[in-house]
C-alpha cells in the first residue's frame, strides 16, 4: 500500500513537472518582434529562445516584480510611442535592461530604467550633474532612449540589430557586420549579453502577453500602488534643500525624492524646473517655498566660522527658517557648536542660523536661544 501511494506521488510528480517544462518552452507559431519575423525555422534559433523563456519562466520572484511595477511606467511609454509611430515592443526595453527599477545601476555604471551610460545620456540631451541626473528622470529618459533607438534604426534598418547596437555600442555593431560580413543579427557571433538581448527581449514579450503560457497567473499578482502627483513649474533663484522642498511639498524626504528620482544631491542648484508634488500639496507648495525665500534676505554672512553655545534649556533644529518647520534634533543648554555660513537678526527672542556641518550639507538650520 506505501509503495502504490509513493509511486503515485512520484508520478504526478513527474506529470507537474513535464507540465512545468511544457509551460516554459511554450513558443507560438510565429512570432513578431518590433514588426520583424523571428526566424523561428531556424533551430538555432529556436534553441536560443527557448533557452531565455526557461530562464525567465523560473525567475518567477523577478518576473513578478515585473508585472507589479509594469502599471507605474507602460502607459507613458506605449503612449510615446504611438505618437511616434515606432514599434510598440520597444516599451520591453527596459523591462529587460532595468526591470522597471528607477534608479537602477549597472556594474559598468549605466542608470536609471533605459541604463544610460553617462556621455550617451549627455549626448542625447540629458542634464548629469553633481546633484541631479537625467537619466533618472523616467520621462525625459524615455524620449531620449525612443530618439536613440530611431537614429540606431536609421543607420542599421533593422530592430534586431539597433537593439543589438543599443546594448553593445554602434562602433561595436559597425565592426562585427564588416569582420562578419552579414548584417543579419541572427548570423553574427556577439558578446554574450548582446547575444541574449534580443531574446530576453522576445521573451518578455512572450510572458506579458500570454503570461498564463509559462505559469503565471495576473489574478493572483496585485500591482504596486504608486503616490498620486501633478507636475509644476518652478524658478529657484538661489539653492534651495531638498528637506525644504519635501517639507513645502507637504512629505518627507524619501517621498519627495521617490517622485522626482532625478534629484541626486541634498540640494536643488538654482534653474527652472518641473518638479513633481503630492496632488494634496499643489495649492500651498508656491507659498511655502516663498515664505522660505522672505525669511532668508535678512541673513547675514558669516565669512569664518563661529562658536555658538546653547542658553536655553533646549535648543531645537529645524530644517527651515521657522518654527514651524519641522524639529529634527535637539539639543541641551551648554551644547556648543560651530556655525559656518549664515544668520539673521533676533526674531521673537531666538537667533536662527543656517550653518555647513559638513561640506556639501549646507542648509541646515538651527533656532533657539544662542550666544556667542
Amino acid at each position: 500500500m506505501f509503495v502504490r501511494i509513493a509511486l503515485f506521488f512520484i508520478s504526478l510528480l513527474a506529470l507537474t513537472v513535464s507540465d512545468s517544462r511544457a509551460q516554459s518552452q511554450y513558443i507560438p507559431d510565429s512570432i513578431m518582434f518590433c514588426d520583424e519575423v523571428v526566424p523561428l525555422d531556424d533551430a538555432d534559433v529556436r534553441e536560443r529562445l527557448e533557452t531565455q523563456l526557461l530562464i525567465l519562466s523560473n525567475q518567477r520572484v523577478q518576473v513578478t516584480l515585473w508585472f507589479q511595477r509594469k502599471n507605474r511606467f507602460f502607459p507613458f511609454i506605449e503612449t510615446t510611442i504611438e505618437k511616434r509611430k515606432q514599434p510598440v515592443d520597444l516599451k520591453y526595453i527596459p523591462v529587460i535592461e532595468s526591470s522597471l527599477i528607477t534608479r537602477a545601476r549597472s556594474r559598468s555604471d549605466a542608470l536609471g530604467l533605459w541604463q544610460f551610460m553617462e556621455p550617451t545620456g549627455k549626448a542625447k540631451g540629458l542634464n548629469i550633474a553633481d546633484d541631479l541626473d537625467e537619466r533618472l528622470h523616467f520621462e525625459k529618459a524615455t524620449i531620449a532612449a525612443l530618439d536613440y533607438l530611431d537614429e540606431l534604426h536609421s543607420e542599421f534598418g533593422s530592430w534586431f540589430l539597433s537593439l543589438a547596437a543599443y546594448n553593445a555600442g554602434p562602433g561595436r555593431i559597425r565592426e562585427e557586420l564588416y569582420n562578419q560580413g552579414t548584417s543579419n543579427y541572427f548570423e553574427m557571433i556577439l558578446p554574450d549579453e548582446t547575444e541574449r538581448y534580443v531574446f530576453n527581449a522576445i521573451a518578455a514579450k512572450l510572458i506579458f502577453e500570454q503570461p498564463e503560457k509559462y505559469g503565471f497567473q495576473l489574478s493572483d499578482i496585485i500591482p504596486f500602488k504608486s503616490r498620486e502627483s501633478r507636475e509644476i513649474d518652478i524658478r529657484l533663484v538661489n539653492f534651495v534643500p531638498v528637506k525644504i522642498l519635501a517639507y513645502c511639498a507637504g512629505t518627507h524626504y524619501r517621498g519627495f525624492r521617490q517622485l522626482n528620482p532625478w534629484i541626486t544631491g541634498v540640494n536643488l542648484p538654482k534653474g527652472a524646473y518641473s518638479l513633481k508634488i503630492p496632488i494634496s500639496s499643489t495649492a500651498t507648495f508656491n507659498q511655502k517655498l516663498a515664505d522660505y525665500f522672505d525669511r532668508l534676505k535678512g541673513y547675514i554672512n558669516y565669512h569664518s566660522g563661529k562658536r555658538m553655545t546653547v542658553t536655553a534649556e533646549i535648543g531645537k533644529m529645524h530644517i527651515g527658517p521657522h518654527g514651524d518647520y519641522p524639529v529634527f534634533r535637539e539639543l541641551p543648554k551648554g551644547t556648543t557648536f560651530k556655525v559656518n555660513g549664515r544668520t539673521n537678526r533676533l526674531d521673537n527672542g531666538h537667533y536662527w542660523y543656517i550653518f555647513k556641518q559638513t561640506k556639501g550639507s549646507s542648509g541646515w538650520i538651527w533656532g533657539g536661544e544662542i550666544s556667542e
